[in-house]
């Protein structure tokens, strides 16, 4: 079995070896978006891990999730930032839902 954390280390080095400029890029991006402002950081990473969670992206919550982990933060905060992450991503199946049942039943 693949142990998936140094898989994705792995990915993240094969990723910087051959697109270094984009890999260094989005490293600047990343430090920017997380950098403490009216936000703090750990605020931000519990926005983060909301929006991997909506967008079901395994590696983002991993990654998200150990930085949390990190800081102490308290499970409870945790699961409510992927609770509401889980809304909005099964939210999305709602409009386009409510139009044809709408459209075509009614």
């Amino acid at each position: 079995m693949t142990n998936h954390a140094t898989n994705t280390g792995d990915l993240q080095a094969a990723f910087q070896e051959m697109m270094p400029e984009i890999a260094e890029s989005f490293d600047r991006l990343r430090e920017a978006s997380f950098r403490e402002g009216r936000l703090s950081f750990k605020t931000k990473e519990l926005i983060a891990l909301g929006v991997a969670t909506a967008m079901r992206c395994e590696d983002c919550m991993n990654y998200h999730l150990d930085q949390l982990l990190a800081l102490d933060t308290a499970k409870g905060e945790i699961l409510e930032a992927m609770g509401v992450g889980f809304e909005m991503g099964l939210g999305t199946l709602l409009p386009p839902l409510r139009r044809v049942i709408h459209d075509k039943l009614k």
